[in-house]
């Protein structure tokens, strides 16, 4: 596939990269492990700020705390951290107190761009828009689409101008369903084993080692259960996303504890 029809899954973050090519290997890496974790710490830091979040630094300096999955990851120069990033963004704008259709569109955009899980955008605001039906807080049952069409538009319209289109399509396929089906225990043995443990389900130990997020998430729903007050369709949507991301790293994919700590 990428002898006959090359498609650079990760294009934006590959052109970021481009400035480095002239320095050795372990400072270009450094500096592009680094262009990564600026990222997600400047997500996550403008988020609790646009909020007015108290003690908000603590909450940065915790990033860290709540399993080994996001610091290690934090370390790599890999696109991954650009997808923790813009998914922090997505929720932070989706659950802003206006609608943000435009920083939306040029987010899911941007993402798809950066990293070949940036249909990511499109979930989270499908998540979002699926809980208007929920009629919470006595507000009317409704879908509401709008945050839905300007993720799903924007991604779109990022994937079409991408310089190898419509090849990347073919690659997203392979990247986002194809790959991880033949890494389950359901796919291939010899493919399991060539792309190693991060795509397979969590051990008993690896469950373990991600406590604090496990002990963080169960507090939360607690408190949405005990506190009707807190149940809101910012507060679902992410909680929920958390929830899914945390199912999905200890059944499926142990990868997806980056994510789910964060989120």
């Amino acid at each position: 596939l990428f002898a006959e029809r090359f498609a650079d899954k990760e294009f934006l973050f590959h052109v970021l990269l481009m400035p480095l090519a002239s320095l050795d290997i372990v400072s270009a890496g450094q500096l592009g492990a680094l262009f990564g974790q600026t990222a997600v710490v400047a997500a996550l830091a403008t988020i609790l700020w646009h909020w007015r979040t108290p003690l908000a630094p603590l909450f940065v300096l915790a990033l860290c705390a709540i399993g080994p999955p996001l610091p290690v990851r934090l370390s790599m120069c890999r696109p991954h951290t650009f997808t923790l990033a813009f998914s922090l963004v997505a929720l932070g704008l989706l659950c802003s107190r206006r609608p943000r259709l435009l920083a939306l569109f040029l987010c899911a955009g941007l993402h798809g761009l950066f990293h070949s899980g940036g249909w990511l955008s499109v979930a989270f605001a499908g998540l979002y828009g699926l809980s208007a039906l929920l009629a919470l807080n006595g507000q009317k049952r409704r879908l509401d689409w709008q945050p839905i069409a300007a993720t799903a538009a924007g991604w779109l319209a990022g994937q079409l101008l991408h310089p190898n289109a419509p090849a990347n399509f073919e690659v997203l396929w392979l990247q986002n369903v194809v790959v991880p089906l033949g890494a389950s225990s359901a796919g291939s043995t010899a493919l399991s084993a060539a792309l190693g443990a991060e795509l397979m389900p969590s051990s008993a130990a690896v469950v373990l080692t991600n406590l604090p997020a496990l002990v963080l998430l169960s507090g939360i729903s607690f408190l949405l259960i005990q506190r009707t007050e807190l149940r809101c369709r910012r507060t679902l949507t992410t909680w929920l996303s958390a929830l899914i991301f945390t199912a999905i790293a200890t059944f499926f994919m142990r990868r997806m504890w980056e994510l789910a700590g964060p989120l």
